[in-house]
């Protein structure tokens, strides 16, 4: 199994989200993920940018691909093309993990196989209530942005497809989920509602990938397999506990910048893997983090 984790580090340098000074806790972050992976899977690569290159190679990936340097003229609002550019160039059935996705536990592994001529793995499903606060007011800026633009399954249901862990095992539906995202940031460029009007509460990302994801396998009628079962968590009316026993983690949102959760990784990180935790240390200790933008 090929496990890929991909850094755009132009994002983070622009203050993602209004926060400042994420490039530190995110080397944490991305060690302690790469730890983990790498106990599971004999592959785990990195795509990324100059920048992060400099940062992350205190980390020993099988490989470190620059294919985010292409992005550099990109607008830093759309930071999951960084994920997108990783897996254009990642072979099919590979599985890319956000840098905060922790796979603790051997188990999982089940999980991240394509086993039956599944067209596509992701995290979780989400759809409800989670659907309603997450996507549903962000949606008429894009309905009208795209009103005139051929996009295949686009406003298709109420749900969306988490994407933390994601692989593709159908090349048909990966080329046409890239071409259409591609096609999708180009026109929210070109809209003055999503690049100048959609901050704070509003997150474009979670549209233009998860949301279109979702829509785009269901007007294709595509196999998903989800690693957080909907149907286990019904059963146990919980997510926390099928997460738990899959030892599974991902630290959403802002929380894992946070000095508590970083003093977390950073324990867990020299408990599994002390001479990797050096490394990192090391490599902050004789790091700049400023940056001319």
């Amino acid at each position: 199994m090929r496990i890929a984790h991909s850094l755009w580090t132009k994002p983070l340098v622009m203050n993602r989200w209004f926060l400042e000074n994420q490039l530190e806790p995110s080397i944490w972050l991305y060690a302690l993920s790469f730890a983990y992976a790498k106990r599971i899977s004999d592959k785990v690569v990195l795509h990324t940018d100059d920048l992060g290159y400099d940062f992350l190679n205190c980390i020993p990936y099988d490989k470190i691909y620059l294919s985010l340097n292409e992005l550099e003229d990109e607008h830093q609002k759309f930071w999951s093309y960084g994920k997108i550019l990783a897996l254009e160039n990642e072979p099919i059935k590979s599985i890319h993990i956000d840098g905060d996705v922790f796979l603790k536990k051997s188990i999982i592994i089940d999980r991240l196989h394509f086993k039956n001529d599944e067209d596509l793995i992701c995290q979780i499903i989400e759809s409800g209530y989670l659907f309603d606060v997450g996507y549903k007011n962000q949606l008429p800026y894009f309905n009208n942005a795209f009103r005139n633009v051929k996009i295949n399954g686009y406003g298709i249901g109420e749900r969306a497809f988490n994407g933390g862990v994601l692989g593709f095992g159908n090349q048909k539906l990966k080329d046409e989920f890239i071409k259409n995202y591609k096609k999708m940031i180009f026109h929210s460029k070109k809209d003055e509602n999503i690049m100048f009007n959609m901050d704070g509460s509003y997150e474009p990302n979670i549209i233009l990938e998860q949301y279109y994801l979702a829509s785009l396998c269901e007007y294709r009628n595509d196999k998903i397999k989800f690693v957080l079962d909907p149907t286990e968590v019904e059963k146990v009316n919980s997510l926390n506990a099928v997460a738990d026993k899959l030892g599974f983690v991902h630290a959403w949102g802002k929380t894992k910048y946070e000095v508590k959760f970083q003093e977390l990784v950073k324990q867990r990180l020299k408990e599994i893997n002390p001479r990797l935790y050096n490394s990192v240390k090391l490599k902050i200790e004789n790091s700049e983090f400023t940056y001319n933008i």
